[in-house]
């Protein structure tokens, strides 16, 4: 469940003994914040910052636990594994990491579909409040300085990423069609996961942590906008509706220009009315209404049936 992490921890001065072989190993470099080392342990990037005296205070580090733990992030680490993760990797830096704080953690999930994983990608069509950047094989819907939602064909992204990250797809899983699922916390992370402190690392393994990931991750998938795409199937049927013309029109125009097009032309357009953002948000919503009603009169393939309202994960066979 959980893959990458970014933190750092303090360092007092047992940590400072406990890294010296770590510091011994990097090159002293200054730049605008001041001296730092920076290195790569296994798959992680560690990066120890000095003070004017050179002396470390604080360690950051930032990398996937699934590919340290397993040697790729195609395997999704079970709670007692991400605990094992965490010693190991505690283990390889010397230091104890369980009480570093966390300023982002993933979680993520494998959802195994029956169709080519691009399909189901142009069903997810919006997603409240957050701005989406669509690629020939992902959907990403973000906010600058919030929380990020990820879908793409993670057997295809395993394969294509191989040679730089030397990932082994497990066996059997190569003809599979796996559509990945994940979610990027950034911000308020300690009122997102109901925490009377900061989200350190000792709590990613805790049943109640996991517990709300997976409450957040299902409300979240839920949001996503779906339709069934309809490329090639007869919407005449609009025509009954009231207003049956405009909206038979309006769907094929939406359909020619594209989605994320009219999306665009929506955010950029001057308006001038009292609250404009509430304008275009309710335009938006107007749009996605339109394509809603196309859709339920021409279903082909159930995709949107087929992912429901949950996400159902996936257990790698090992």
């Amino acid at each position: 469940m959980v893959d990458t992490i970014r933190g750092y921890i303090v360092l007092n001065d047992k940590d400072r003994n406990r890294i010296r072989n770590l510091i011994n190993d990097s090159t002293l470099i200054k730049n605008n914040y001041g001296y730092v080392t920076i290195k790569n342990v296994s798959n992680f990037k560690i990066t120890i910052k000095f003070d004017d005296k050179r002396i470390p205070y604080r360690l950051y580090f930032q990398g996937s636990l699934s590919r340290f733990y397993f040697g790729n992030n195609f395997e999704i680490l079970s709670q007692k594994e991400i605990l094992e993760a965490v010693n190991a990797l505690s283990k390889k830096l010397n230091i104890h990491l369980k009480r570093a704080l966390l300023t982002r953690v993933d979680f993520c999930y494998n959802i195994e579909v029956k169709y080519p994983v691009n399909e189901y990608l142009s069903c997810l069509l919006n997603f409240p409040r957050l701005e989406c950047q669509r690629h020939p094989h992902s959907v990403l819907f973000y906010s600058k300085y919030s929380n990020s939602i990820t879908f793409y064909d993670k057997v295809k992204e395993s394969i294509d990423n191989h040679k730089k990250t030397f990932d082994i797809l497990p066996n059997g899983y190569s003809e599979k069609h796996i559509m990945r699922y994940e979610i990027r916390f950034k911000s308020n992370l300690k009122r997102k996961f109901k925490l009377k402190k900061n989200l350190k690392v000792r709590h990613i393994y805790r049943k109640s942590v996991l517990g709300i990931a997976k409450q957040n991750s299902d409300k979240y998938y839920k949001k996503v906008i779906k339709i069934n795409p309809t490329n090639n199937c007869d919407i005449s049927d609009l025509l009954n509706e009231r207003n049956g013309l405009l909206l038979y029109l309006s769907f094929h125009g939406i359909k020619k220009l594209g989605y994320s097009y009219i999306k665009s032309i929506i955010n950029s357009h001057n308006l001038t009315t009292k609250n404009p953002q509430v304008k275009r948000s309710k335009l938006i919503n107007q749009v996605n209404q339109i394509l809603i009603k196309g859709n339920n009169v021409a279903l082909d393939k159930d995709l949107i049936g087929e992912l429901g309202l949950s996400h159902k994960v996936c257990k790698l066979k090992k």
